[in-house]
């Protein structure tokens, strides 16, 4: 977690919370390696409030990177160089003060980082498209990783979402295409490689004279012993470059055990190191136990004992990352929206089938479609486990009724023209899941959007919609971050599907129903915006045309 991104006071509760499980007594010592802690007002303030959480507790908060080095080098002129989708180099010389290279970012640093690779590929291709450059194998597979396909139309994307993470996501191409012979992408990877460089010589002039070790670690460095070559080539210091082998956890766990005298020598620190590298990772599974969205959240497992302030941060924590989980499925929505402008095009329907805070949000998207773009009551229809009383309440036991969403897809006779939506947090509700084999079986297209990968309803679907959002921050409670998630979907597939059918005209609402005065304003706005005329005269030929927009703009 991050101080700077996400305040001091959600931080120590979310330290606090995940202390919580250990007896209040048991703990002498807490050392807190935190990603924000290079400002010394952000690491007293943690203390501070981490202190009062915790009772006696001594407690010591450094930067995260600052305690790994520490731990890998606890004497001595050391460097720590981390090469990920950033780049930042942390250096500690034998008196123990520490200093920071870089790490400012794609924008403004960053030199050599996978984020960095990605925006020169990036550049490389477009230049190669326009004849500004050389050919280069790079240009599809980097456009088409960014979905655009077609730059003329799509490249205002690039400016408009969180472009960091999909940037460093094209660093594998690079790879691949340098290691096949391109000169561009092995031109990319030397440049990279000299930046990285730069960044170590930059890093030693901040220690004083003699040997130093350089640590690097990261996914990058990991996966480019080209990087690691060039850097060892371009240090103009005798320096003993070292790729870190494992997890810093498991460097920082070796240092506490060392510390609290519990590791005889070096080989034994060896097999500690080296077990838990082995250690799978804690992921969150579908199968072969609970769902994610039925997990509980570590950072909010002290959440009743929060401040207010805290809980309210904890949770927009939380809900900040559900838009770009969402944004990861975007391929997925598109595909989504192509089947449901081909079903209600050709006369047939969308149809929305979930269970509990799911099926009201289906019911809520397809309240809003008549009114909003001006189409029939029955072209979206929503269906939710349990019927009408399942609106304001809760139905036991309706959504594990397979035979009844099956049943339901009957009486709406659902046939080939129709496009039904499944919609289940966890993936797993029968109702939902009847629904979709019986549509299936009528030939129906189908799409599921759930927040569980891999679960029965992403594997029945033609067309799997999975917003990734993690467990809760009150457990197994998803009407916060998967219902958000589910809603948002819910706006961009209707939304994209009517502005397809030409009843958003740019972004106004042509087939607004003006039935009461905020819309009737809004009716004569978007009419003398369109036709160039004012809101008077606009307002004059709405009432003539019996407040008909479509008319009266056609």
């Amino acid at each position: 977690m991050s101080a700077t991104q996400e305040g001091v006071a959600v931080a120590a509760d979310r330290i606090a919370s995940l202390l919580a499980r250990f007896p209040p007594g048991t703990l002498d010592t807490v050392q807190v390696g935190l990603a924000g802690a290079w400002s010394p007002r952000l690491a007293r303030a943690t203390k501070s409030l981490l202190k009062r959480r915790l009772g006696s507790s001594r407690v010591a908060v450094a930067n995260d990177a600052v305690a790994l080095l520490s731990a890998i080098a606890p004497a001595g002129n050391a460097v720590l160089l981390s090469v990920g989708t950033g780049v930042f180099a942390v250096t500690r010389d034998l008196r123990g003060r520490v200093g920071r290279v870089d790490g400012w970012g794609w924008l403004a640093g960053d030199e050599g980082s996978g984020a960095a690779l990605g925006l020169a590929a990036l550049k490389a291709a477009l230049a190669a498209r326009d004849g500004r450059g050389p050919a280069t194998a790079l240009g599809n597979p980097v456009l088409r990783t960014l979905g655009l396909r077609r730059p003329e139309e799509h490249i205002s994307r690039l400016y408009t979402g969180p472009y960091r993470p999909r940037l460093a996501a094209l660093a594998p191409i690079v790879l691949r295409t340098a290691r096949r012979g391109d000169g561009v992408a092995r031109a990319i990877l030397r440049n990279a490689g000299d930046d990285l460089a730069g960044t170590v010589r930059a890093a030693l002039r901040k220690l004083p004279p003699g040997r130093a070790t350089v640590f690097v670690t990261g996914g990058l460095a990991g996966a480019a012993p080209e990087l690691l070559a060039r850097l060892r080539k371009g240090a103009t210091r005798r320096v003993a470059v070292r790729l870190l082998s494992h997890p810093a956890e498991a460097y920082l766990l070796a240092r506490a055990i060392r510390e609290g005298g519990g590791l005889p020598g070096p080989s034994a620190e060896e097999s500690l190191l080296k077990a838990v590298s082995r250690a799978p990772a804690r992921r969150p599974a579908a199968r072969g136990g609970l769902p994610p969205t039925e997990l509980s959240n570590p950072a909010t497992a002290g959440f009743s004992r929060m401040s207010v302030t805290g809980m309210l941060r904890a949770m927009n924590a939380e809900d900040s990352k559900v838009a770009p989980a969402v944004g990861r499925a975007i391929p997925a929505i598109a595909r989504a929206v192509l089947l449901a402008t081909r079903a209600v095009g050709s006369g047939g329907r969308m149809v929305y089938v979930g269970a509990g805070t799911s099926g009201r949000l289906g019911i809520l998207d397809a309240a809003e479609a008549p009114p909003t773009f001006g189409v029939p009551r029955g072209v979206v229809v929503a269906v939710i486990a349990g019927g009408r009383p399942a609106i304001e309440r809760s139905v036991e036991g309706a959504e594990d009724r397979a035979g009844a969403g099956a049943s339901a897809m009957r009486r709406l006779k659902v046939g080939r023209r129709d496009f039904v939506v499944g919609l289940s947090a966890s993936g797993g509700a029968p109702f939902v899941l009847g629904a979709l084999r019986e549509a299936a079986r009528r030939g129906a297209p189908t799409a599921g959007v759930t927040c569980v990968p891999r679960s029965p309803l992403a594997r029945t679907a033609r067309v799997a919609i999975v917003p990734f959002t993690g467990p809760e921050a009150v457990t197994g409670s998803t009407r916060l971050k998967a219902g958000t998630a589910q809603k948002l979907v819910l706006n961009m597939l209707s939304t994209c599907t009517f502005a397809r059918l030409d009843k958003v005209r740019g972004n106004l609402m042509v087939r607004v129903r003006p039935l009461n005065l905020k819309l009737r304003l809004r009716a004569a706005r978007i009419a003398a915006s369109l036709l160039g005329i004012s809101r008077v005269e606009a307002r004059k030929r709405l009432r003539r045309a019996n407040w008909d927009l479509s008319g009266v703009v056609r």
